[in-house]
């Protein structure tokens, strides 16, 4: 309750930041292609390199702040999906390969941040929350047709480095309660 005479406000501020990403990389051989390697190599590369950044901070004033409550929150999300394939597909006709090799690789970074700050002479409350999503993959698949003939040797490989970093912070200032 409110002492009469005296003014009751509530400020509050806010800040939301969002990252969707998605990234499909394709080294690959399709359906019903008919290929002579006379004697040569076949390989397949994919390579698919990410970086996505997300931060929600608090505007120039530093958060919400009022004389007897201030409200400030912060919510940065980053959803990001990554595939890299290198692959032959079934039905295809290779025929004079000496060698068949496939190579995927998929590096993806993210960086996800929240800040929030908040004053009131009453209460202060300054939530923040920061949240990565990174779905990343990478795979190598030989898919074999009645023409596919490579007389030499057989090599897949798949790697995949994915890394999330994320942060949430409130800074609260408060005469009565801060949370």
């Amino acid at each position: 309750m409110v002492p009469r005479g005296e003014r009751f406000t509530v400020a509050y501020a806010g800040s939301f930041a969002l990252v969707l990403g998605s990234a499909n990389t394709v080294a690959a051989i399709g359906p019903a292609a008919s290929l002579a390697a006379n004697g040569g190599n076949v390989s397949l590369t994919a390579n698919a390199s990410t970086d996505s950044t997300a931060k929600a901070l608090p505007g120039t004033s530093g958060g919400g702040g009022g004389s007897s409550v201030g409200i400030g929150a912060a919510v940065a999300l980053s959803i990001v999906n990554i595939a890299t394939r290198a692959e032959t597909l079934p039905g295809i006709a290779l025929s004079g390969a000496d060698d068949v090799s496939a190579t995927a690789s998929s590096t993806s970074a993210t960086t996800v941040k929240a800040e929030t700050g908040a004053s009131g002479g009453g209460v202060s409350i300054a939530p923040a929350v920061a949240i990565a999503i990174d779905n990343v993959a990478s795979t190598v698949a030989f898919g074999f047709g009645p023409g596919f003939v490579a007389t030499g040797d057989w090599n897949g490989n798949a790697a995949t480095n994915a890394s999330a970093t994320t942060s949430a912070s409130g800074d609260t200032s408060s005469s009565g309660s801060a949370a």
